[in-house]
């Protein structure tokens, strides 16, 4: 088994917990006590999912393509391959849930914890 299927493996269950655990927050404005370390480990299956793209070679060789997701999604577009999610996430990133997250102090703000798990959905 090789890096990338091992990211996609850890990325993909963390990622799923991680909508789960932001939709739980925004619904019930619930914040457990171990809130922080639950969030430090969704972090880490997230940088795996990052990995796993990034090592998959799905944004190509050159040095631009690893720069991040609306690098990413920029170098794919270009290259005529059709994948539009990296774009769509470096582009909902900076233009929703940065200026959410600013706008309302971040979690547990309702809408802070929306726009996580709209990302986390992504």
């Amino acid at each position: 088994m090789n890096n990338t299927r091992v990211s996609a493996l850890i990325a993909v269950p963390v990622t799923a917990i991680a909508v789960l655990y932001a939709a739980a927050c925004a619904a019930f404005s619930w914040e457990p006590s171990l809130g922080w370390l639950i969030q430090a480990l969704i972090h880490l299956g997230e940088l795996a999912a990052v990995v796993a793209l990034v090592s998959s070679g799905a944004v190509g060789a050159s040095r631009p393509g690893r720069a991040g997701l609306i690098t990413a999604g920029v170098t794919l577009v270009r290259a005529d391959r059709g994948r539009w999610l990296p774009l769509a996430l470096g582009v909902y990133t900076m233009a929703v849930l940065i200026p959410v997250e600013i706008a309302t102090g971040g979690p547990p703000a309702t809408l802070a914890l929306a726009s996580i798990a709209v990302w986390d959905v992504l």
